[in-house]
């Protein structure tokens, strides 16, 4: 069927609105959460739009789970009515445990035309640890909480509540749980009105010969945009210390191939999954991928299934991106860490091939659960089963810097979006008072252009709890490039009353924390990019008036000299510039620490074509 550019104009941008609609349905029913995806789908289930604020681990997982479902649920097999729940990565293709799905076929003149997918982030879903936080003790996927393989939550529009039950009752809050579900089907159900609005317009046929023009779009643009990146094998390559688990650190390994208007991508190189809660689902990386690939080809470009066509993937079964059951790989550590991390390491391939578009590294997962137990599960309480959930706080660090300008700061980077809690809604729910909030002066990587900064927050837990901390980049912090310099790392401090304070691992769990503890949580900074010498000094003595950086900083990584009134003495900062500018620039600077462990020389794999090191 012909379709007219303006009509698939049209047709395309409503169904960009009706993505963004079911989000919206989710934002507005979950109190204005963002770890959400929803979509619309093709009657095969290839993505076709999502909604512009999806959580950036979520952006290609969908037809991954829309994929493994129909190995359990074929399509064919499905009626109108049907919803499909699922959350488990391993037999529903899942990011992890806590992000379940609904995907719903939708039918018109009796056709399947399309499947809407709503998927968000449950805060709780059983295992042993609330919120499946538990990094160093889980030893399988069972002990990360309750698995749910592809089951029709509605069958033929009958609500089932015989297995809901049976799901729920391995959870903990119950009554948040509903609320969940709802949220979810009621997403879905307005997908399912406007793809039938949309198909009584334009018509069945003209519907899917627009969702197919899509696709094929997206397909051209990624292809144009490959071209225009120079031939040659990409690689890269990081590090995760895994305090604890095992002896030696963790590596993620990427190679890249560009070739004329294709991606060879080569992830055999990452070390193989551990026994420990810390491996990233196959989904979760692979969205990762989508993502880092998109970001260097063009952010501009719609995401759907034409992204994932222009690119082949070698990635053995078994690596810690790609594990096999029943290693753990359902709770928070390997989504939040693994996959974030991974993220970096795609973009530096890339970074060495096209620099205008390169970042350099980026703050990583960094999270605070205060667990204690629910006022409703007292004794006498006539709303009993609440759970022991309090909640979770979701900081934010720097991103990393690019050719365009600085990283953003105190901003989510990669894996999510999700904002930082206002200190008065935190202070609602939970025994916590957020003394302070702010900026880390000289936390970002310094550079021509500067790293974002991470940020400070300090609590103070008022009754007897538990807390658990993630908080990533502690030991390795998030690399410079082309010159830059790396950030700062991360780091929590946990001080009980009248007892010295101390540091956490990178992640801690069930911590015994009483009424009156100070907890204070360090978001790592991103790294810089270019040589911090060509920075102007003007914009360095700005921000030295500021505070975000001091002037030992300023003199020591920028070369600019100013005096304790704030006033820039030229000369001897050309002077000092001078001597900067004599150093070796660096095409990847991971900082000190642990990095110097793992190979004293730094010489991390940062090559093209030859394989050859710097």
């Amino acid at each position: 069927m012909a379709v007219d550019p303006i009509t698939f104009e049209v047709v395309r941008n409503g169904l960009m609105s009706l993505a963004a609609e079911v989000e919206s349905a989710v934002k507005r029913s979950g109190g204005g959460a963002v770890d959400l995806a929803a979509g619309v789908c093709d009657a095969s289930g290839t993505l076709v739009s999502q909604g512009e604020s999806i959580i950036p681990v979520q952006l290609g997982a969908l037809p991954v789970s829309l994929k493994a479902t129909f190995q359990s649920i074929p399509p064919e097999a499905m009626e109108p009515g049907d919803v499909i729940m699922s959350n488990d990565p391993y037999a529903a293709g899942s990011n992890h445990l806590n992000d379940v799905l609904l995907a719903m076929p939708v039918y018109f003149e009796g056709e399947r035309v399309s499947f809407i997918g709503a998927r968000a982030h449950w805060s709780d879903v059983g295992g042993a640890f609330p919120m499946g936080v538990e990094v160093y003790t889980v030893r399988e996927i069972y002990a990360e909480g309750c698995r749910i393989p592809p089951v029709r939550i509605y069958r033929r529009g009958e609500f089932q509540q015989d297995l809901w039950e049976l799901i729920k009752l391995n959870m903990r809050n119950p009554r948040q749980r509903d609320w969940d579900l709802a949220t979810l089907y009621r997403a879905c159900l307005a997908g399912r009105r406007q793809v039938e609005k949309l198909c009584t317009r334009y018509g069945r046929a003209m519907y899917e010969e627009c969702l197919g023009m899509a696709i094929d779009y997206t397909e051209r643009r990624m292809r144009r945009g490959i071209a225009e990146i120079p031939d040659g094998t990409y690689e890269a390559e990081d590090w995760i210390e895994i305090d604890g688990v095992r002896d030696t650190p963790l590596r993620i390994a990427a190679a890249v191939a560009v070739q004329g208007e294709s991606l060879q991508v080569d992830l055999s190189g990452c070390d193989q999954a551990v026994k420990a809660g810390l491996n990233s689902s196959w989904a979760s990386a692979y969205a990762m991928l989508l993502y880092a690939i998109r970001g260097i080809v063009g952010t501009d470009i719609p995401f759907n299934g034409g992204v994932e066509r222009v690119m082949t993937i070698d990635v053995p079964a078994g690596v810690c991106i790609n594990p096999i059951p029943p290693l753990p790989c359902g709770g928070n550590a390997g989504i939040a860490e693994i996959a974030s991390r991974f993220a970096d390491v795609v973009v530096a391939c890339l970074a060495q091939a096209v620099p205008d578009r390169a970042l350099a590294g980026c703050s990583s997962s960094s999270t605070l659960h205060i667990h204690g137990t629910s006022l409703d599960d007292q004794p006498g309480s006539d709303r009993r089963g609440a759970g022991v959930l309090v909640g979770i706080e979701v900081h934010r660090g720097g991103y990393g810097a690019s050719a365009a300008g600085d990283g953003a700061s105190g901003s989510a980077s990669h894996i999510g979006n999700t904002p930082m809690q206002q200190a008065e809604n935190m202070e609602s729910w939970g025994p916590v008072r957020i003394l302070s909030t702010e900026i880390i002066p000289d936390s970002g990587g310094p550079g021509r252009n500067r790293g974002g900064f991470g940020v400070r927050r300090t609590y103070e837990i008022l009754d007897d709890v538990e807390i658990s901390v993630m908080e990533g980049r502690t030991r390795t912090p998030a690399h410079g490039i082309l010159g830059g310099g790396a950030g700062r790392r991360g780091r929590v401090t946990i001080a009980r009353p009248g007892r010295e304070p101390f540091e956490t691992r990178w992640a801690d769990t069930m911590i015994p924390t009483p009424a009156g503890t100070i907890v204070t949580i360090e978001t790592a900074g991103g790294g810089g990019y270019g040589p911090a010498w060509a920075r102007p000094m003007e914009t360095v003595q700005r921000e030295v008036q500021l505070g975000y950086i001091t002037a030992a900083h300023a003199a020591e990584c920028y070369g600019v000299v100013i005096d304790s009134s704030g006033i820039l003495d030229a000369s001897a900062t050309e002077e000092r510039r001078r001597g900067l500018e004599q150093k070796p620039v660096r095409p990847i600077d991971r900082g000190d620490g642990a990095y110097q462990s793992i190979d004293p020389e730094l010489r991390h794999r940062w090559s093209r074509n030859s394989g050859s090191t710097a």
